[in-house]
């Protein structure tokens, strides 16, 4: 802190008369021989100097005044002049402002300013000095200037007030050493605050309670709860209190009910049952005249129903907190029969959505409302909802919190048609078998992903999709972070051709197969990219010519039977392709392979069932794999194949190396291991000199 420079200094010298404060008598002695003082008057000021009061808060704008006065003590009576000098002086001279006024001989006033909004933010100090002249004695007296000190009186726990869900009055009281009004910071428009309806009550060395009022709206949109901070007094950006106003969503606010539309025959009793699986509290009006009221109701193997006393159908509201809804509350009998369409999803602050296997389920309203705002997972939501034959545009719209859509509507066999965009407002990261069985669907729009930027998987998206016949060019172009799009398409029998560009805009894809194992069972299923595809016949040369990075096209075109000829450019861009294990395998139509098909493929190690069961398949070039010299495993390659000539070979310096007799150079070759690589290759001019492990 500095001292501020002083802002008064006052002499004066006053000539008292007989009716001053102080008398000098005219006998007294005055001066003894030799010149030494006899009985010489003094004045004693020490310790004389108060102010009304001793500490205070002044701040920003705020002018503050406190009277001083001086008691003047002596014994000498006659007349005598006084000589005084006031100095006042403060610190911190950026954020307060020190001046006196002086009003008589022994009182006046200091006057203080905070002239910073920084006032009020420390403690400081302010000084006034009086010295008597001509004896030498001086008196002093300190204003302590306080920082702000502001408490929340009687306030809850951490500070945190709960407005009511409805809207309503919350109360903040604060303790201030400051009798001034300190309003709030308040920025929400959800909260309505006026500092003229706050109340200031007094209380003793300038301290108050202060009673502020804020008028809290209701929370009647979304799913989750609000909060906000209000905070008293800022300054330099320094809060002195602060608390958190906090409330709930009334989620039986009007207009927030799911609405059902049920249907009540003979063929349920005209008892419908609702996918209302765990309640916090709602109400049921079921359409005719009745409402029931639930609270933390579990209808885990109870089923919550009501029976009509007519047939017919009716309109269920639903209003409340529903945290769950699941087609697991109604019992099997009523999935096919009670439950004709959502009307309106509402908003009950649902976390897990799921109505799986409701096949009676015809029609589902966009979310307008944002009823799946809370979801993470949309998994199996509508699994075999077989009713269902089109999706609304919108139906995501508020699943804003959605990661995944895994078999979402898996086996939805009534679905034609699909909407543009229709997960556009998610984020979603995977779409595992997320249309997988829709055998009803025969075009997909090219936007259908549009805004899935964060997506990384497609795992089976549209396998057994057998109605398709084609697929859009910009069907991935939104999505350009994709990883893996194993199984995509996999047993789409219907695709007759497809579109150059298809997996153009994912530079980073992988296109591995896989193989499924069944516990219990010897069954395992192998599947791939375009597996299954028997109405391919034929495969545009630039399908890949984007994937620079793909390393892997296993089982990419494994029983494609129609397949006839293969581009010899198909793997021309794929220089980081390690594996092609059964990447044609059973492509039984299959003729021919072109010259130079693996030629760009120098880091290709396992070519494994490659061309394993292609009846068709009477010769492969003899240099196919002269480029790929670091084959690993190449177990039943041409297994089956009724191949004539001479098997692949390298020649280096005049020498032919067979796939067998490369480890005869292992110089030039990595030594693979070909178990049953040419088995059934019978008509092979070399057949015999092949390693019997070989054959």
């Amino acid at each position: 802190m500095k001292r501020i420079l002083p802002l008064l200094a006052l002499f004066a010298t006053l000539a008292v008369s007989s009716c001053s404060l102080l008398d000098i008598d005219d006998d007294d002695e005055v001066e003894q021989e030799g010149g030494t003082a006899v009985d010489e008057p003094t004045v004693s000021i020490e310790s004389a100097l108060q102010l009304e009061r001793n500490r205070a808060v002044v701040l920003p704008d705020e002018e503050l005044r406190v009277g001083f006065t001086l008691r003047i003590d002596t014994d000498i009576d006659g007349e005598r002049p006084i000589d005084l000098r006031y100095e006042v002086y403060g610190y911190d001279s950026d954020r307060y402002a020190v001046d006196m006024e002086q009003e008589s001989l022994t009182s006046g006033t200091l006057v203080i300013r905070g002239i910073d909004a920084s006032a009020g933010y420390a403690p400081s100090e302010v000084w006034l000095r009086v010295d008597d002249l001509v004896t030498g004695a001086s008196s002093e007296a300190v204003l302590r200037l306080d920082a702000l000190e502001c408490s929340w009186y009687d306030a809850p726990t951490n500070n945190l007030y709960a407005a009511p869900a409805q809207g309503g009055v919350v109360e903040l009281v604060v303790e201030c050493n400051t009798t001034t009004l300190l309003p709030l910071t308040v920025t929400e428009e959800w909260i309505e605050y006026d500092p003229a309806e706050s109340e200031v009550e007094e209380l003793a060395d300038g301290y108050s309670i202060q009673v502020h009022r804020l008028h809290v709206l209701p929370h009647g949109e979304g799913s989750e709860p609000r909060e906000t901070e209000i905070a008293l007094l800022s300054a330099e950006g320094f809060i002195i209190a602060s608390c958190t106003i906090g409330q709930e969503v009334d989620f039986e606010a009007s207009g927030r009910e799911m609405i059902l539309r049920v249907r009540a025959s003979a063929g349920n009793a005209r008892t419908v049952y609702l996918p209302l699986y765990y309640i916090e509290e709602c109400t049921i009006d079921w359409g005719d005249g009745k409402a029931e009221r639930f609270e933390q109701y579990n209808a885990y193997g109870t089923g919550l129903s009501h029976t009509y006393a007519e047939a017919g159908e009716y309109e269920v509201r639903i209003s409340g907190r529903v945290s769950q809804i699941r087609s697991e509350a109604m019992p099997e009998a009523a999935l096919t029969n009670c439950i004709l369409a959502v009307v309106q999803w509402g908003n009950l602050g649902t976390e897990v959505l799921s109505m799986r296997d409701i096949t009676s389920l015809e029609s589902v309203a966009p979310d307008t409302q944002g009823a799946f705002g809370q979801i993470h997972t949309f998994d199996r939501t509508f699994l075999r909802c077989t009713g269902l034959t089109e999706l609304p545009e919108g139906l995501f719209a508020g699943a804003t919190a959605a990661v995944t859509f895994e078999a979402t509507f898996y086996g939805c066999t009534g679905l034609t048609t699909l909407p543009d965009g229709l997960f556009e407002k998610c984020g979603a990261t995977t779409f595992d078998s997320v249309f997988a069985g829709c055998t009803g669907l025969t075009s997909l729009p090219a936007d259908l992903f549009r805004g899935c930027t964060d997506a990384y998987t497609f795992h089976a998206t549209f396998e057994e999709c057998t109605g398709l016949t084609e697929l859009p060019e910009e069907l991935f172009a939104h999505c350009p972070d994709v990883i893996n799009f194993t199984a995509v398409f996999n047993r789409c029998t219907g695709l007759t051709e497809l579109p150059e560009g298809l997996f153009a805009a994912n530079p980073r894809a992988n296109f591995r197969g896989e193989t499924v194992y069944y516990p219990g069972s010897s069954y395992i299923e192998e599947r791939g990219l375009f597996s299954g595809c028997t109405g391919l016949t034929e495969l545009p040369e630039g399908l890949f010519a984007a994937n620079t990075q793909a390393s892997d096209l296993s089982m990419a075109f494994l029983g494609c039977t129609g397949l006839k000829h293969l581009p010899a450019g198909l793997f021309a861009s794929n220089a980081e392709l390690t594996d092609v294990t059964s990447t044609f395998e059973r492509c039984t139509a299959l003729e021919e392979v072109p010259a130079g098909l693996f030629d760009g493929n120098t880091r290709l190690e396992d070519v494994s069932s490659l061309f394993e069961g292609c009846k068709a398949l009477r010769s492969v070039p003899v240099d196919i794999f002269d480029n790929c010299r670091l084959i690993l495993q190449c177990y039943y390659t041409f297994g089956w194949c009724p191949l004539e000539g001479e098997s692949p070979y390298t020649e280096i310096d005049g020498v032919k190396y067979h796939l067998y007799e490369r480890s005869e150079n292992p110089i030039e070759f990595t030594v693979p291991a070909g178990n049953s690589c040419f088995t059934g290759c019978t008509s092979l001019d070399d057949y015999e000199a092949i390693p019997e492990t070989w054959r």
